[in-house]
């Protein structure tokens, strides 16, 4: 009583009176299948409360996840005929998820995934309850039905934006690494049918079957950092390269017996809406120019324009290209790209003041701007000039909108 009384004060409390305090019990957000046989509990520890722009990143406390959580006596799974089954083997990933918006505090909170592995196969269809008494502060059970075409499996990934209808390679991946588990093993599912299903009426668009990719230890640009390959799993695919009606409709990857993917479509203009989000998002990491309404409600005011508020841009003859030699022969300096932050005040020429130094974009939140931010206007430009006829004026909504 006295704790959920503590719970429900504190979460009526603004995040910059309490910070960050520990209770018990982490929630229970989702179950998931990651095979017929196991079971993916994810829970988080974190208690949020919308920042200034809606989003979820202010912690108010922890909840961390009991021990008792990786005890396999810690669960029951019962079908609706009474038959009562405890998972025989209990694994964990674990990862932080969520970090508090006072950086001056090291707090975060983690999200976890629990595995269960049960003896006896889930049915396909079939009405569970997962009794966790003890684990969760949301629930004590949980009433779950195990039905692939409408429960959404994290093994099975898809480009949840679409693909083009004439695109050579349309598939859905199948893998999962799980944490201390390590990778799951799909040979079981090869040769089993998939289905493209229609998300509106269920009807299937498009069958195939489940096929071998790669092993996990193929080479890949990341194996100096992971070793035991990109996604720590052997991947199977689902391809339905073939498929190729476009339209608005969307679409599911299916894998009876196991679940399903996130719907997406697959249009010819299905790549419209991220490049429109890359647009505004360059919008406003515009550096220079003020920020506000109508074409944002995330304001700034004018910024590192010389002239302004002090603001004074001096000439170096310090060249990028030398970077590296310099930081050669000066230790002190600790690596090239420190040097090149140390130099730049260093050899600026101080009666020489540069007026129109101003513009291009913030580099990771600050006013750094390097000659391949350069790279940004030569993609854009070259991707207008290989393909006109797909950039419309105004879809953008930025000051430039309606110049033709």
């Amino acid at each position: 009583m006295i704790m959920n009384y503590l719970t429900k004060l504190v979460r009526t409390l603004p995040a910059c009176w309490v910070g960050v305090m520990t209770l018990p019990a982490a929630d229970l957000v989702e179950i998931q299948p990651i095979t017929d046989s196991i079971l993916a509990l994810h829970f988080s520890e974190a208690k949020t409360t919308p920042d200034d722009f809606g989003l979820p990143h202010r912690i108010f406390s922890v909840h961390p996840l009991p021990d008792a959580a990786s005890a396999p006596e810690s669960y029951v799974l019962e079908a609706r005929d009474g038959t009562q089954q405890a998972p025989m083997k209990v694994n964990r990933k674990s990862k932080p998820m969520h970090f508090t918006a006072d950086l001056s505090r090291p707090a975060h909170a983690l999200d976890h995934w629990i595995y269960l592995e049960f003896a006896t196969p889930l049915v396909d269809g079939e009405r569970y309850v997962l009794s966790l008494p003890g684990i969760a502060d949301n629930v004590e059970s949980r009433a779950w039905v195990f039905d692939s075409g409408q429960r959404r499996t994290e093994v099975l990934h898809v480009n949840q934006l679409g693909y083009v209808p004439e695109a050579g390679i349309k598939s859905a991946y199948l893998y999962h690494w799980a944490g201390d588990r390590g990778p799951i093993d799909y040979s079981a599912y090869e040769g089993r049918p998939f289905h493209l299903v229609n998300q509106s009426d269920g009807s299937i668009a498009f069958s195939g079957e489940v096929a071998f990719r790669a092993d996990q230890a193929v080479e890949n640009q990341r194996a100096s950092v992971n070793p035991g390959g990109l996604y720590g799993s052997p991947v199977w695919e689902c391809d339905f390269s073939e498929f190729q009606i476009a339209g608005d409709t969307e679409y599911r990857v299916v894998v009876p017996g196991l679940g399903c993917s996130f719907p997406f479509v697959v249009d010819p203009d299905v790549y419209r809406s991220a490049f429109v989000t890359t647009l505004r998002g360059l919008y406003h990491h515009r550096s220079g120019p003020a920020r506000g309404l109508p074409y944002s409600t995330m304001e700034k005011p004018e910024d590192h324009i010389p002239g302004q508020d002090g603001f004074v841009v001096y000439r170096s003859a310090l060249r990028w290209m030398d970077l590296r030699d310099i930081a050669r022969e000066r230790p002190e300096l600790r690596g090239e790209q420190n040097a090149g932050f140390a130099l730049l005040p260093e050899m600026a020429d101080r009666t020489q003041e540069v007026l129109n130094a101003w513009g291009g974009y913030f580099d990771a939140g600050d006013f750094d701007r390097n000659v391949f931010h350069l790279d940004i206007n030569f993609y854009l430009l070259l991707a207008y000039d290989l393909a006109p006829a797909n950039f419309h004026d105004g879809e953008a909504n930025i000051p430039e909108s309606g110049n033709g």
